[in-house]
């Protein structure tokens, strides 16, 4: 999804993975760092930050500064 000025809203890939390079660096660098090996399969993002659903199900919520808000299993 797109808002009307052409920027993403949401991405979601079911089969693969939503490209590294539109995830901004910090949530992908979290990633990284406390769930290796998973894959982004949604993000979402608004004025107040990004939710990010992984392989596993788990969604993670993030500010506009990118500190980790929330983790829903």
């Amino acid at each position: 999804e797109f808002d009307r000025r052409g920027r993403w809203i949401e991405l979601g890939c079911p089969y693969d993975s939503v490209p590294a390079d539109l995830v901004p660096r910090p949530i992908m660098d979290r990633m990284a760092r406390d769930w290796p090996g998973q894959r982004c399969r949604k993000i979402k993002r608004d004025r107040n930050g990004y939710e990010v659903k992984l392989d596993s199900g788990i969604e993670l919520e993030f500010d506009r500064n990118f500190n980790l808000m929330g983790i829903d299993d």
